[in-house]
């Protein structure tokens, strides 16, 4: 429930403070005194979009509104504590009072929710939760299909609010893959472009056979041997020339190494030193000698090949455009070229994809059919419930010659179902039923709205009405039911009204008078005071303003007087067969 209102340098309220009680509260005052400042500050509170200059008190650079709400039955509320913690406000396990406050400047606005800094949003999406406020503009929503569903709904029990649930859920899931799918088809024929573009890419790199990633090291090697056989050739001829043959002036080498053993191996039998360095000088000669065969063989494995040379400098070319293309060395190319293979892999799986999401679909679209369908027929069941029970309400609130009924309009799926709602109304008996927003008066429409309430009250969890004159249009024994409806709805429900009714007034529990003041000042400046008087019971100062709504002006006729007295007796005996105000049934919010 809403437990305080303080209000800082806001229109012509300069300070004021005040507190709520449970029950029923009525707020009255005469036009302009600024009762509708307490409305505004109320949505100001919950993120009302507003510039601050339009808002502060004249001379003030400084303005601020709060609101202090009672959450204690909502402590066991899942729901309302999660969407708190993902605002990051977190309420701890005792804590059962919430405050919003927004400050406003020249600059902007800032707004907390118990002293943490949210954005203005934040306040928006928690109004829903925590109270109703009903005005003219109120009345004009009950207008909208998506308004009157609700409401539909709001009649129904915990078992509509879980299948309301599964259809956004299965709606939920069911978009996300429509949504993925369409994706999908917008960005298909970049997906073919781009596989065509893979599929030329990996030819290329499948076409070249790459298997060693050295391989243009050797084949750069091999091309300079072939580029230079000639000299290779003259060079290993004379190598081994000069091992083998030597000439008439120079023995060839292997000739005078055999000399040298010859004469060591003298000496070998007389020194063991010089049998060592015979020996080694055997190797010598052996390894000389394989050195002059591999020389012979050599001119024979390399000799000028052009072709050859042709295709080794092409092949060279061609590992040079790969590395250009697709990496700084072949290592890097042959990787590429295995990334593309899995990229091709990956998009014809994509093409499988597609198919495995259009059945998704299908199926998940038969699960969002079956329960929409549900959720239709529960709704049709519900609306001849609701139907009756409105015409009850309605006939009691004087319209007895009243008509009612829902029309379904089918539309496609959405997470609320597959139809909207749109209710009929005829006030007069023998006249057709036509939309609500085609027929009904504000007078009809205020009643209509309060019966409305009376039978989805604590449907959705609220913890506070507010109506901003409901009694519009009502006068006589029907604003006497009126307040009854009012004074019956708030055993269920903090209920807060704006009236100039004296029997809605009457009823009230808590009597909150708004009066301006004009306070004169210096040199014959004069500023404006709001002031808030809090009533309760058979205060003197009540049955003055009660009577001041009768007769339209101060009196002390006897009659009004009498009349006052037995608005109060009334009220009083009433509520006194009502049973004690209940604690609010903690709902569940869908």
């Amino acid at each position: 429930m809403l437990k305080q209102l303080q209000i800082r340098n806001i229109a012509i309220i300069e300070t004021l403070a005040i507190q709520f009680e449970q029950g029923l509260t009525v707020i009255t005052g005469e036009s302009g005194s600024g009762k509708s400042i307490l409305l505004d500050a109320i949505s100001l509170s919950f993120g009302a979009k507003v510039s601050p200059r339009d808002i502060l008190r004249s001379g003030s650079n400084r303005g601020q509104v709060e609101l202090l709400f009672d959450i204690g039955h909502m402590q066991g509320h899942e729901a309302f504590r999660e969407f708190l913690e993902a605002q990051g406000v977190s309420l701890l396990a005792d804590e059962t009072e919430i405050l919003l406050s927004r400050e406003f400047s020249t600059g902007g606005s800032r707004s907390r929710i118990n002293g943490i800094p949210v954005i203005r949003e934040v306040l928006e999406a928690l109004r829903p939760w925590v109270i109703d406020l009903h005005g003219q503009h109120e009345l004009t929503s009950l207008f909208q299909r998506e308004k009157q569903r609700l409401y539909l709904d709001a009649f129904g029990g915990s078992s509509h609010a879980a299948l309301k649930r599964e259809v956004a859920e299965a709606y939920e899931v069911w978009f996300s893959l429509k949504r993925q799918l369409e994706t999908l088809i917008r960005n298909r024929q970049d997906v073919e472009r781009q596989r065509d573009f893979l599929v030329f890419q990996l030819q290329e790199l499948q076409d070249a056979r790459l298997a060693d990633e050295n391989e243009d090291t050797l084949a750069r090697q091999e091309l300079e041997i072939l580029s230079h056989a000639e000299k290779l050739i003259r060079i290993s001829q004379q190598g081994a020339a000069i091992l083998t043959e030597g000439d008439t002036q120079v023995p060839a080498v292997l000739d005078q190494l055999g000399l040298l053993q010859k004469k060591l191996s003298e000496g070998a039998n007389y020194d063991p030193l010089l049998a060592a360095l015979l020996a080694q000088l055997q190797g010598v000669h052996a390894e000389l000698k394989g050195i002059a065969g591999e020389l012979s063989l050599y001119q024979d494995r390399v000799e000028a090949q052009p072709e050859s040379m042709a295709v080794l400098s092409d092949r060279l070319d061609a590992l040079e455009k790969l590395k250009r293309k697709y990496g700084n060395t072949l290592r890097e190319v042959m990787k590429r070229r295995d990334d593309l293979a899995a990229e091709l892999d990956l998009l014809e799986s994509g093409e499988q994809n597609f198919q495995a999401l259009e059945a998704a679909i299908a199926d998940q679209e038969s699960v969002l059919e079956k329960r929409s369908q549900q959720l239709s027929l529960a709704r049709r069941q519900l609306a001849e419930d609701l139907k009756q029970h409105l015409l009850s309400q309605l006939q009691v609130l004087a319209m007895p010659g009243v008509s009612f009924d829902i029309d379904f309009i089918p539309v496609h799926f959405t997470r609320e179902g597959n139809e909207d709602v749109e209710f009929l109304f005829s006030a007069n008996p023998g006249e057709p039923l036509k939309p609500l927003a085609k027929v009904a008066s504000g007078g009809e429409l205020s009643r209509f709205l309060l019966a409305m309430k009376v039978l989805t009250a604590g449907a959705d969890g609220l913890l506070t009405l507010v109506f901003d004159e409901i009694d519009s249009g009502i006068s006589g024994p029907t604003a006497k039911i009126v307040a009854e409806k009012l004074a019956g709805l708030s055993r269920q429900i903090q209920v807060i009204a704006i009236t100039h009714q004296p029997m809605i007034a009457a009823m009230g529990q808590q009597h909150l008078h708004v009066e301006k003041q004009v306070l004169q000042k210096e040199q014959g400046a004069e500023s404006v005071q709001v002031l808030v008087n809090t009533f309760t019971g058979d205060d003197p100062r009540r049955v003055k303003v009660l009577s001041r709504l009768v007769s339209g002006m101060d009196s002390s006729d006897e009659a009004v007087e009498k009349f006052i007295r037995r608005l109060q007796a009334e009220a009083k005996h009433f509520h006194q067969k009502q049973m004690p105000i209940a604690a609010k049934s903690k709902s569940s919010k869908g």
